[in-house]
């Protein structure tokens, strides 16, 4: 998480370089590994023990579906071979992720509105 605004900055100053921007894409591809696996330990931890219902609430917040779901990585992909034509749209397609993902936040979470 310390190199995401590292990485933010950079990309933020040099817009239209690719290295920047693909600095940025690698920074939120390796958080969304760690948020994976760390939602996969919080289900298997607890989908083991009488607290089943807690495997089932992470199972159910929106970054769990996408992020499990066929889509992912071809937008990975299909981000990755944007940037080389407009690098900007790395910073852009991470914008519309987190836009996404607040408003597609489950009940029982904190809202954005």
């Amino acid at each position: 998480m310390s190199l995401l605004p590292v990485s933010t900055a950079w990309a933020g100053r040099y817009l239209n370089s690719r290295a920047p921007e693909y600095f940025y894409l690698v920074v939120f591809l390796l958080w969304g590994f760690a948020y994976q696996w760390l939602s996969k330990a919080i289900i298997d931890e607890h989908a083991t023990k009488d607290a089943n219902h807690v495997a089932d609430l992470v199972r159910r917040m929106a970054p769990y579906r996408v992020m499990h779901s066929w889509m992912y990585p071809i937008m990975v992909i299909f981000i990755g071979i944007a940037v080389l034509s407009v690098p900007i749209l790395g910073i852009i397609s991470s914008l519309i992720w987190l836009i996404m993902m607040g408003i597609l936040t489950t009940k029982d979470s904190d809202q954005l509105f």
